[in-house]
């Protein structure tokens, strides 16, 4: 062997022997501190599948979408303020459907209600009424989405939101539902005639249309009990 491949042996065992060391002491750390240990665990599983999606998505040739997360109507309802949150949950074990979507609802709500002049719990009581907060339903007539919004009547508004389908969206249905109610609200001279004018114009009958309205406070009631309405602006 020659002086310098003598060196290099040498330097190579040096490094082997170091590497030897520190994998012998991350062993014992990891036994002796469970936290750490299950850290490393838990990083080794994520990384493990992690790997088996990759080759999945390779052989299927279906590709995952990492910004999935941003565009779902979701949020940790923790993040609510508490009155905000009490509605949240509230509704959510009442139609049964995930807290955090149903906390991005409530608050969009409560961000909706003081700029249209509308109480939010009213917003979140119409919603219930109309989809019981299903954003893919459609009525015999043809409503559609969370508020039961006529897509061939309020294209307009649609489309500034993107075109027809938004109105899948419930975020998008809750914001649209708003603004057409507030116009109802303002076209007839009141919160209650305005209800009704949303459920079908002026062709609902009274008997029809107080139904809607007793529905619609039924459910507001326990919401106002949990976050007591406030003055909102016109």
């Amino acid at each position: 062997m020659t002086p310098r491949a003598q060196q290099l042996w040498r330097y190579a065992r040096h490094v082997l022997a170091a590497l030897g060391a520190l994998v012998l002491v991350g062993a014992v750390v990891l036994v002796s501190v469970p936290p750490v240990r299950a850290r490393a665990e838990l990083a080794l599983l994520e990384w493990m599948t992690r790997r088996a999606v990759a080759e999945v998505e390779r052989e299927l040739g279906v590709a995952a979408d990492p910004g999935a997360a941003l565009r779902a109507a979701a949020i940790d309802p923790a993040s609510l303020p508490a009155p905000q949150a009490a509605v949240a949950a509230h509704l959510a074990a009442r139609y049964r459907v995930a807290a955090e979507p149903m906390a991005a609802l409530v608050a969009e709500a409560y961000r909706l209600g003081p700029k249209l002049g509308l109480p939010p719990n009213l917003l979140l009581a119409v919603a219930a009424v109309e989809s019981r907060f299903h954003p893919y339903v459609q009525s015999p007539a043809g409503a559609q989405g969370l508020m039961q919004i006529m897509t061939r009547v309020h294209r307009a508004r649609l489309d500034a939101e993107g075109g027809a389908h938004a109105v899948f969206d419930p975020l998008v249905s809750l914001r649209v539902g708003a603004k057409i109610l507030h116009d109802c609200v303002k076209l007839t001279g009141s919160t209650e005639e305005g209800l009704r004018f949303y459920l079908g114009g002026y062709g609902v009958d009274r008997e029809t249309g107080q139904g809607y309205l007793d529905r619609i406070l039924e459910i507001q009631q326990p919401l106002d009990q949990l976050s007591p309405p406030r003055a909102t602006p016109r």
